[in-house]
């Protein structure tokens, strides 16, 4: 059943009759192991909760996949769903949707090549390269790239030679790479950060929830001790 995992794992979220986005948040998260999971007070619920919390909001949501998160803002049964990577600098996102202006947090994404492959980060831009990354996030990067669906096949294709270079997010990739403890057979180079957005619809109402998310985010994430939320400075970026 759509909201059964709601009466599960958080408050259903109740279809409003107009914008009410200054005294109730209708927040859809999709699913995200660590960040959002179900039956679990998970770490950014409840950074949105301590947000929403100080600023005297009511907070009702979901736990659902990120497919089902994303169909419910742009149905208007959600005022937003969270998380979302923003992989350019571009706000909208289609004619329904946008992205926050406001960035919860940021993921660093690495280049991983075999320990003794001569290639180095900035070897990938010239298209020379069989490279490989989640394939829900080919779209990231201006130069060729192969889906996979499997990040524990390509890091064993990228220890024996069968490809190049692994380029994805840095603390899946790390936890993968010590369960299959492939520490010493692997080498990486940041790549760059993406920033963590919200969806907002593409209305008055998701414009009033993006002036409202920019003046509480950055506050919340300055009062936050869990590092996960705390700004960070700034790497340099690989470029070609």
């Amino acid at each position: 059943m759509l909201f059964m995992a709601l009466l599960l794992h958080g408050p259903l979220l109740v279809q409003a009759s107009a914008c009410g986005v200054n005294t109730v948040w209708r927040v859809s998260f999709g699913e995200t192991p660590g960040l959002t999971e179900p039956g679990k007070k998970s770490t950014l619920i409840e950074f949105i909760e301590n947000m929403t919390v100080g600023a005297g909001i009511d907070l009702q949501y979901q736990v659902v996949p990120f497919k089902r998160s994303l169909i419910s803002v742009s149905a208007g049964h959600a005022d937003m769903h969270v998380p979302l990577l923003q992989s350019d600098d571009n706000l909208l996102i289609d004619e329904n949707l946008m992205y926050s202006e406001a960035s919860f947090f940021e993921v660093p994404f690495n280049v991983y090549m075999e320990a003794d492959s001569e290639i180095s980060g900035s070897d990938i831009w010239s298209g020379g390269e069989l490279i490989e990354t989640d394939a829900a996030h080919t779209h990231f990067f201006p130069f060729s790239v192969t889906g996979s669906h499997c990040m524990e096949c390509s890091l064993r294709k990228l220890v024996r030679g069968r490809i190049d270079a692994y380029i994805y997010a840095e603390v899946t990739t790390e936890r993968t790479i010590k369960k299959l403890d492939f520490g010493h057979k692997i080498r990486r180079e940041f790549y760059k950060t993406f920033p963590v957005k919200a969806v907002l619809p593409r209305n008055e109402c998701g414009e009033e929830l993006n002036r409202k998310l920019n003046s509480l985010v950055p506050a919340a994430r300055r009062a936050t001790t869990n590092p996960t939320f705390r700004a960070k400075p700034k790497t340099p970026e690989l470029s070609n």
